[in-house]
């Protein structure tokens, strides 16, 4: 009975490591980010997130702050969210798919706007 238990242990954290490697290169591109009614009006944001080694890792580019590294990135199972310097301050982007080439987004847990891939 104990290897049974084993096993579909085994067999459940194999399944669980797969979904997650699939959901993280499902935002491995560039997106372009509108974050609307800012206190400096609608923001635009060029993110850009790579698959690196197994790693994600990335820039956000915006017209105020320039090209910065991401921080951080997490990956759940709904959406995955970045953590980038704006201005002084560490902000999140968080960005859930409402298809393979949009998202719905949430900045700073404040903001709401809207995110498509940039198809080349």
């Amino acid at each position: 009975m104990n290897k049974l238990i084993g096993i579909v242990m085994l067999l459940f954290a194999s399944i669980l490591v797969n979904g997650q490697s699939i959901n993280k290169n499902e935002y491995v591109g560039t997106w372009n980010a509108v974050i609307k009614d800012t206190p400096n009006g609608d923001s635009k944001l060029d993110v850009k997130i790579l698959n690196k080694d197994g790693k994600l890792l990335g820039t956000v580019t915006s017209e105020e702050d320039g090209t910065v590294e991401i921080k951080k990135i997490e990956v759940n199972e709904k959406s995955i969210t970045i953590s980038f310097k704006h201005g002084w301050f560490t902000v999140s982007l968080e960005m859930e798919k409402t298809d393979k080439n949009h998202c719905k987004c949430r900045l700073a847990d404040r903001y709401n706007g809207i995110a498509s891939r940039k198809i080349s």
